[in-house]
């Protein structure tokens, strides 16, 4: 066993010295560093994933705060159709979002365009939220709340996308 093994390496040296082993070698290995580095690039660092995560957490809290809006809103044809829009953004914006990680989880960098997508559809969630005002609905203080409260989650979630895209 020991020669072989002495065999082995005294000919690669030598297939080595010759060139015949050294470009296939550097170049597989090159490409295996370079594969490792996108990945890691991918995946991201604490920030990162920090970020990420903190974005995933707003973005569910704006959904329930939606939905709770929808409910405080039943009776108000007009409050309840802008909250419909905002939950359309905000499916808009974790459709986007499952791309990203699919992307991430393969390796991939995470493409310009779901960015954009997430970013758009929670501008359209923000955008219909703010559109309910005392003037499209009867003024009650529920729907107020409400309206506040998933207004306030769409900016924490707007602002921790802001941060994966600092930090990622």
């Amino acid at each position: 066993m020991q020669f072989t093994l002495v065999l082995g390496l005294a000919l690669t040296f030598i297939f080595a010295q010759f060139g015949a082993l050294a470009a296939p070698v550097v170049t597989t290995r090159s490409a295996e560093a370079t594969e490792k580095r996108q990945v890691l690039q991918a995946i991201g660092g604490v920030a990162c994933n920090a970020a990420r995560l903190k974005t995933v957490a707003n973005l569910a809290g704006a959904s329930l705060a939606v939905q709770k809006v929808s409910s405080a809103a039943a009776s108000d044809p007009a409050a309840s159709n802008a909250a419909s829009n905002a939950a359309g953004g905000l499916n808009q914006a974790k459709g986007a979002i499952a791309e990203i990680a699919g992307q991430i989880l393969t390796g991939q960098v995470p493409s310009a365009e779901a960015r954009n997508q997430t970013l758009d559809g929670l501008t359209a969630a923000k955008n219909a939220l703010a559109g309910i005002t005392s003037s499209t609905y009867r003024s009650d203080s529920g729907v107020t709340d409400a309206v506040s409260a998933a207004a306030s989650k769409v900016d924490d979630t707007i602002a921790a996308g802001g941060q994966v895209v600092a930090n990622c």
